[in-house]
């Protein structure tokens, strides 16, 4: 199943959806996917937040110029890549899960803060920060960049 949503203004909650392919933008507003199992979507935020709950996410993008990304209690896989230029990107994963991605992490201004375990592993100074942990079989690559905001990984 193909998924296409373009939203100009207002807020995109979806529940339980499954799409193999496809597009969510909006112009100006959050969206909000609980429960949804996602392959190879592109997600675009102009201004607003981008909530995943409790679904799967594997490969695709999301994509944010003002506005905060929220991901918990989702599994993730494959090749996924988050940006943002003005806001914070929250994960909260099962240990499992996070220990079986490739993670690269940067913020030009801001935090990362990461698993006491993989602490050693945030290399940078002065609000400027990378990160990057590989498994030995990684399940998958998740790119986060930040140009302005705090990158936040923890375990569920």
């Amino acid at each position: 199943k193909k998924i296409e949503v373009t939203m100009g203004f207002g807020d995109v909650q979806m529940n339980g959806i499954q799409a193999e392919s496809g597009r969510l933008q909006n112009a100006d507003g959050d969206i909000t996917l609980f429960g949804c199992d996602m392959q190879n979507i592109k997600c675009k935020a102009d201004y607003g937040d981008v909530e995943l709950k409790s679904g799967t996410w594997e490969n695709g993008s999301i994509t944010l110029d003002d506005g905060d990304v929220s991901i918990r209690s989702t599994k993730l896989s494959g090749d996924i890549s988050i940006s943002n230029s003005y806001g914070d990107i929250d994960l909260e994963l099962a240990k499992k899960d996070l220990e079986q991605m490739g993670i690269t992490a940067k913020t030009d201004f801001g935090d990362i803060d990461v698993p006491d375990e993989m602490e050693d592993l945030v290399q940078g100074e002065t609000g400027e920060y990378s990160f990057s942990y590989t498994p030995d079989q990684p399940a998958g690559r998740l790119k986060l960049v930040n140009d302005d905001g705090d990158i936040t990984i923890e375990n569920d």
